[in-house]
């Protein structure tokens, strides 16, 4: 992509306008290959499936630590 601008910005600079659609069809092509890859998923699940775990583990663990720091408050 880098490449491609840089061939873009020489073209205008220099003038040369007759060739751009090559150019224009390249860009546009780089742009679709960057949208595919955004779209790939980095983690092997599905997205919501570590909130899902961090919920059913981590929630229980939440509301007994509140539990421990509560209890000595209210047998006062």
């Amino acid at each position: 992509m880098k490449a491609a601008v840089a061939e873009l910005r020489r073209r205008i600079d220099s003038g040369q306008l007759k060739a751009m659609d090559d150019l224009n069809k390249t860009m546009a092509s780089l742009e679709i290959e960057h949208a595919t890859l955004t779209r790939i998923p980095t983690w092997p699940w599905p997205p919501g499936t570590l909130r899902g775990i961090v919920a059913a583990v981590l929630l229980p663990v939440a509301i007994w630590l509140i539990q421990q720091v509560l209890q000595p408050l209210l047998a006062r």
